[in-house]
C-alpha cells in the first residue's frame, strides 16, 4: 500500500492506520491494530491529532513529558510538514519533551529537518539505538516549563 498525498486526498483515520500498519510491517492485522489504537485513544491521558494523512498519538507522562507515536500514510514531504505542525501544537498543549521509538531509519530524517530550522529556542532531539535494534528519540519541543501539561 502506498502513501497518499494529503494535498490530493484526505484519508479517514481507519485508512491511515491500515496504510501505516502495512508500511511498518505491524505484527497486528488491521482490525486488531485499529481496536488497540481506538482503545488507547479513548484513555483520558492520551491525546491524538491528525495532520494531513498522519495520526499522532501522545501518551501523557509525568509533568510535561509524554510518549508519542506517528502513524504515517502521507508523502515524505507532507510527513515533514505534518511533524512540524504536530510539534508546534504539542508544545502549545503543554508538552516540553516527547519520547518515541521506531524501527524505520527514515523517520530520523523528520527530526533532522526540524532541527535544521527549529521554530523555537531549545528545540532539538537526541537519538539512541536500543538493544532490540530500534531507535529511541527524545524530542525537546522548546524551553522547559514548570508544572503539568494541560
Amino acid at each position: 500500500m502506498q502513501a497518499v498525498d494529503s494535498k490530493q486526498q484526505q484519508l479517514k483515520i481507519g485508512d491511515i492506520i491500515r496504510i501505516a500498519g502495512f508500511q511498518t510491517d505491524s505484527p497486528y492485522d488491521t482490525q486488531e491494530l485499529t481496536l488497540r489504537l481506538v482503545t488507547e485513544m479513548s484513555d483520558p491521558r492520551v491525546t491524538h491529532m491528525v495532520y494531513g494523512n498522519t495520526l499522532f498519538i501522545i501518551d501523557r507522562g509525568k509533568g510535561r513529558n509524554g510518549y508519542m507515536r506517528a502513524l504515517n500514510a502521507d508523502t515524505a514531504q507532507n510527513f515533514l510538514e505534518n511533524g512540524k505542525r504536530f510539534a508546534e501544537v504539542a508544545y502549545a498543549l503543554g508538552f516540553d519533551v516527547l519520547m518515541t521509538r521506531f524501527t524505520q531509519p527514515s523517520f530520523l530524517q523528520i527530526f533532522r529537518e526540524i532541527a535544521k530550522n527549529p521554530p523555537r529556542p531549545n528545540m532539538g532531539y537526541k537519538v539512541q539505538e536500543t538493544s532490540d535494534g530500534k531507535y529511541q528519540v527524545t524530542f525537546a519541543l522548546g524551553p522547559r516549563r514548570q508544572g503539568e501539561a494541560t
